[in-house]
């Protein structure tokens, strides 16, 4: 388990770069018997399995060391052409590993507006000022390892880490600013979907004629979702601001394909042209059960997309991408 934590793995893509990457081995005297740089990472797509294309590229490092226990120093940078994601900080990740040391420095400029929120973080960051810079950093030593066990509870509870969003951003050209989680719904309903909507009119004819002569509004929905099932299959495609905008409704009724996001945003068009109203839905999917931190906003709490259909004392909530 330690030789697979010993790697380092930075993802990067049009909007990321990463900036002087270096390290050391140290043996278990703590004694440098090993220096490495970006030119031993290597770099290749990182493209998700489940995905047909993503602009995503991964660089790694795994260190050849033979005699235990050893230490491993990495120190790098990354700077991002945009600040919608700032991506969270985990001072101790993985399970079963200890940390002797670990830092993080954010550094924005003085007129940023960020919000910043500590977990589980013993201390204050030191903060340095210049006219040119704000720099922040965070720092935590001795940290124990912990063990992953079934039913154990969140890890977020008790790992160390740190959340940074700004207030104003730019993001692929979309700008925007928000404080909380109704401005942000507002601002990716208003700059990524609501333009997406659109049907033809030959589609607004054909979904009326599905659901004609079914008086109740469930049994409607019910009867475009399988439509819905029948039609389209499931195709991720993610790039640039794609990963959080989806494809056009008309785009995917003519394509017969796409993401969790066209999905749901097709479905939801098809909805609004009968007159049943829904709602486009982040969540977090996987083994892990995780709720979003309710009191501070940001875009990289999700990373999926449902539908929920607020029935009258039957909300339901529809998952787009199953066909079952």
């Amino acid at each position: 388990m330690g030789d697979e934590r010993a790697g380092l793995y930075l993802y990067y893509n049009k909007s990321t770069s990463i900036k002087n990457v270096k390290g050391l081995i140290l043996n278990s005297f703590g004694q440098a018997v090993g220096k490495f740089s970006q030119s031993n990472f290597i770099d290749e797509s990182a493209v998700s399995d489940f995905s047909l294309f993503e602009d995503a590229r991964i660089k790694h490092y795994t260190p050849n060391v033979m005699a235990y226990p050893y230490t491993i120093i990495y120190e790098y940078e990354i700077r991002y052409k945009q600040n919608l994601i700032i991506p969270d900080w985990y001072a101790n990740p993985y399970p079963d590993v200890a940390v002797e040391k670990s830092n993080y420095t954010f550094i924005s400029k003085p007129e940023d507006q960020v919000r910043i929120k500590e977990y589980n973080f013993k201390g204050t960051p030191a903060i340095a000022k210049s006219d040119k810079y704000t720099t922040r950093t965070w720092e935590v030593k001795n940290l124990n390892a912990f063990k992953s066990e079934p039913f154990s509870p969140d890890p977020n509870k008790y790992l160390t880490y740190i959340k940074i969003a700004a207030e104003q951003f730019n993001y692929y050209g979309y700008k925007g600013n928000y404080k909380d989680w109704e401005q942000l719904g507002k601002w990716v309903f208003d700059a990524l979907i609501k333009d997406r909507q659109a049907l033809t009119p030959q589609t607004i004819n054909e979904v009326k004629a599905l659901v004609s002569g079914i008086g109740n509004d469930k049994e409607k929905a019910k009867k475009i979702y399988e439509y819905v099932q029948k039609k389209t299959r499931y195709i991720s495609i993610q790039v640039g601001i794609g990963g959080f905008q989806p494809f056009p409704a008309t785009e995917v009724h003519a394509l017969s394909y796409g993401d969790c996001k066209a999905l749901v945003n097709y479905t939801q068009s098809l909805l609004k042209a009968v007159d049943i109203p829904s709602y486009y839905c982040v969540v977090y999917a996987g083994e892990l059960k995780k709720n979003m931190d309710t009191e501070f906003a940001s875009m990289d709490q999700g990373n999926h997309i449902i539908l929920c259909i607020p029935f009258k004392n039957d909300t339901t909530w529809l998952e787009c991408t199953s066909q079952d």
